[in-house]
């Protein structure tokens, strides 16, 4: 039986994992990955050698990962690991869910990028999943998850619109920020154009849950990690937990 999280969610990255790397062209995952490999170098004294990617989508973060360690990713979406085979080849990947996930195996380092956590969406399901981080985790290993926004930074009400555009596609993707008690939810409807083709219009639902940082931590020290919260800059603009088993 599939956990509530696959069953949810994988339609939905499914539907739009063709399009995800033109609406999120902007990203710019070398730079990111430098600066994880300067936290890593900075919060890790030990070799690192192995790393697990988890909710790695396309496999960008992994294109570049690849390079510094050996590397797995997981996913939910299938369609979204066919396309993270091509983008990092030599990369073991595999279908799973963050949530109750059992790999039969330990790494160095675990990521967990561009606010997957929020999929969680309670906080016995981000219990359970920094849980099987841990579970996966090498002694003195780090985690590194970027997350969702929280109650103080979700703007609740506002619209917010992503767009593509080139000669021969066009994608535009709409929503209102809405919010249920700790939930945020995002109602995205899809427009898309392409040459030849017939105008394409769906929709898809996120649901994340809108965590608070001290009550995250508090969840991920009581595991029995050390664990930090960087503010967010420039490049992680919902901030950055680091943890490190000890």
């Amino acid at each position: 039986m599939m956990s509530n999280l696959l069953k949810n969610k994988q339609p939905l990255f499914d539907n739009i994992a063709i399009y995800y790397d033109l609406l999120y062209d902007y990203k710019n995952y070398k730079l990111e990955v430098l600066n994880i490999l300067d936290l890593i170098k900075q919060f890790r004294k030990a070799s690192t050698n192995t790393l697990l990617d988890v909710g790695c989508g396309p496999g960008r973060h992994l294109q570049f990962f690849r390079k510094h360690f050996n590397c797995m990713g997981i996913d939910v979406s299938s369609k979204m690991l066919k396309i993270a085979k091509k983008n990092a080849q030599g990369v073991i990947f595999q279908k799973a869910d963050m949530t109750n996930m059992n790999l039969h195996k330990k790494f160095d380092v675990i990521t967990c990028l561009f606010s997957t956590i929020g999929y969680t969406s309670n906080y016995t399901m981000l219990k359970n999943t920094w849980q099987n981080f841990y579970n996966h985790l090498n002694e003195d290993g780090i985690i590194i998850v970027e997350p969702w926004f929280n109650k103080e930074t979700y703007k609740i009400g506002y619209p917010y619109m992503k767009t593509y555009e080139s000669e021969e596609v066009k994608i535009a993707r709409v929503n209102i920020f809405e919010c249920r008690k700790n939930v945020s939810i995002l109602d995205c409807q899809y427009l898309i154009g392409i040459k030849n083709k017939k105008l394409k219009v769906f929709r898809d639902m996120h649901e994340l849950g809108l965590f608070d940082i001290n009550k995250t931590l508090k969840i991920i020290t009581n595991i029995g990690l050390t664990a930090l919260y960087l503010e967010p800059n420039s490049l992680f603009e919902r901030g950055i937990y680091i943890a490190v088993k000890k």
